[in-house]
């Protein structure tokens, strides 16, 4: 049978976009509704006047207006579960309590959020996906049959499950918005690899190191999130643009959100609780490993007793991150680390860091250095040289200016770092983590902001991951 699924082939629009989103006038003078369709692709545009547009097929329309000028006398039509909208440039909020809710319909229908459309963080954005039962996002094939396979969301899948059978799959079409991990041992470990559909479909055909070898498989949604993020709780994360956190361990209180990632992080051991629990967290994607194993007050663990543990966390099927050693210990305790991955062929598909600036301290004890772009400079020199080590995307899980510096330092340390960090091609997310000597808080003792926070907040942040 014909392969039925066109992956993002740019079709020809009923109208072209000048016409599209140029005032059209009847013979009357009176504004003339044009008729639009955007069919399997990907479809950028500013904004919609005066046209209709059905979205249909795997489609992505992208809206980059604001929310007072993006749709202007328009409606747009999503028919089916994968006919998606994305706005970039609107508040959730603020769509919420414009018309613009009353200018998407689904289906000929009203959209009502988590009736029958979910409104999903998309970066500084949002996009609407209709709800649908049983979505499959995800089609196998195998050797001489053009038989689409189906697989099921958040489903792992070894062996015999896979619905192609064990080692039989050589083709894959994924849908973006989704991720996919796959590996050649039932159990996660061994030749392994992540695929991301962020923005278009992948429809491919395995390499030698997966084809007809896969017997692990699992499909979960992709979060579009920011690099900022924060290492604890933190109640006002919207007015600090905080996208994504984490705790230290994995809490039943703590789960990702349509419009916040929550990252679970296994701190020293892995028990089979908290493998249940992040499985039954249907919107996470990534999962860390323990927290400072070479500091004997914290996970303390050698690189041998981890590798032990390391591998039920890659049976979650999620993009798993290193464990996250003290400040420069990347260069000792996670090489020892690292290497054992590599012996074993266990997957790391980033590497977690902390940095304070401890070096630095211990020479000077200077409370309030006068040189931050030194201080810039170290940090970032600390994150060049383990990329130069790993070539992996760097998280940098716990940073500050140090717990004994002053308020002032933290704040003008940020005012410079941030936007190296946000900058950095190799900086797939960061974690601010409050001193312990309160030089750094983002509450004051009334809850409300405080100077820090502030400047953490007001630097613009941007997409996490680049496909």
């Amino acid at each position: 049978m014909k392969n039925i699924f066109i992956t993002f082939i740019s079709l020809l629009l009923i109208c072209c976009t000048d016409d599209v989103n140029a005032d059209s006038q009847s013979p009357g003078g009176e504004a003339e509704t044009v008729k639009s369709v955007v069919e399997d692709e990907v479809y950028e545009t500013l904004s919609y006047k005066d046209v209709d547009v059905t979205v249909k097929g795997i489609s992505s329309l992208i809206l980059k207006g604001s929310v007072d000028n993006v749709l202007v006398n328009s409606t747009v039509f999503l028919e089916g579960g994968d006919a998606w909208i994305f706005f970039t440039n609107v508040d959730i909020d603020k769509f919420k309590a414009s018309d613009l809710i009353n200018k998407i319909k689904i289906d000929s229908k009203t959209i009502k959020e988590g009736v029958n459309v979910d409104f999903i963080k998309y970066y500084n954005g949002f996009y609407i996906k209709p709800k649908v039962e049983d979505y499959i996002p995800l089609y196998l094939y195998k050797d001489n049959d053009e038989t689409a396979y189906p697989v099921s969301l958040d489903k792992v899948y070894a062996g015999s499950d896979i619905p192609v059978g064990d080692n039989a799959v050589t083709r894959i079409m994924l849908k973006r918005g989704h991720m996919l991990v796959m590996s050649d041992n039932a159990d996660g470990t061994g030749a392994s690899k992540v695929f991301i559909a962020e923005k278009k479909n992948i429809d491919i055909v395995l390499d030698e190191d997966l084809k007809n070898k896969v017997s692990f498989m699992r499909t979960v949604s992709w979060s579009y999130v920011n690099k900022k993020g924060i290492g604890g709780t933190f109640p006002l994360r919207k007015e600090v643009g905080i996208a994504w956190h984490y705790r230290w361990g994995i809490q039943e209180d703590d789960a990702s959100t349509f419009e916040h990632d929550y990252v679970p992080m296994f701190w020293g051991g892995v028990k089979e609780d908290g493998l249940n629990k992040i499985f039954q967290m249907k919107l996470t994607n990534h999962v860390l490993a323990f927290n400072e194993p070479d500091g004997k007050e914290q996970a303390n663990m050698t690189p041998e007793a981890a590798l032990e543990k390391y591998p039920a966390i890659l049976k979650l099927g999620l993009r798993t991150g290193s464990p996250a050693c003290k400040e420069g210990q990347w260069k000792n305790w996670l090489d020892e680390f690292m290497e054992g991955c590599k012996q074993r062929n266990y997957r790391v598909d980033f590497i977690a860091i902390h940095w304070y600036d401890w070096g630095n301290w211990g020479n000077t004890q200077d409370p309030s250095p006068d040189n931050i772009d030194a201080m810039v400079n170290r940090l970032k020199n600390d994150i060049d040289n383990c990329y130069a080590k790993y070539g992996l995307p760097i998280w940098i899980t716990e940073f500050n200016a140090n717990t004994n510096r002053d308020t002032e330092t933290q704040i003008r340390f940020l005012e410079k770092a941030l936007p190296m960090l946000e900058s950095h091609p190799h900086v797939e997310r960061y974690a601010y983590f409050q001193p312990s000597k309160g030089t750094g808080d983002f509450l004051d003792d009334d809850g409300n902001l405080t100077d820090v926070a502030k400047t953490y907040g007001k630097v613009y942040s941007s997409p996490s991951y680049k496909q």
